[in-house]
């Protein structure tokens, strides 16, 4: 009998929206395509890394990935380290409802400059998944911040 391992719902913004990241990670790691987080901006700490805080009318584009419930704990120690934690977004899934999904944030975070390393690193991602070319732009528009 095969054994069941239990998933997440994952929403990847930022450095986790690299595909090989998250593969690296865990090959099971499964990506089901490209949702929206209505009512969310992207934005960037005081350290510089990415980050999502509420704003009426923006949208921050990424992955939706189910990702096995054993990576969890490594991720959690990651976002630890950038000062955030685990949350849940409702994102509108690439099929169209919106579902809730985990995601890594600190809305309660001071804006900050963009780490210029890993906005490169955002920018080239985002082109991989091939989220839409405005917001490929609004990323690239950070550039301006750095």
């Amino acid at each position: 009998m095969a054994t069941r391992v239990s998933s997440i719902l994952f929403f990847a913004y930022g450095v986790h929206l690299d595909q090989a990241r998250m593969h690296r990670m865990d090959a099971a790691c499964e990506e089901m395509g490209v949702p929206r987080a209505d009512g969310y901006r992207l934005g960037f700490t005081t350290a510089g890394w990415s980050n999502v805080r509420p704003e009426p009318g923006a949208t921050v584009r990424g992955g939706l990935w189910v990702v096995p419930a054993t990576c969890m704990e490594e991720m959690d120690t990651q976002a630890a380290a950038r000062g955030q934690s685990r949350g849940v977004l409702f994102v509108s899934s690439p099929t169209g409802p919106r579902v809730p999904a985990t995601a890594y944030f600190d809305a309660s975070a001071a804006e900050g400059r963009p780490n210029g390393e890993e906005l490169e690193h955002i920018i080239v991602a985002a082109r991989t998944a091939k989220l839409d070319t405005v917001y490929q732009s609004e990323l690239q528009a950070h550039r301006t911040r750095i």
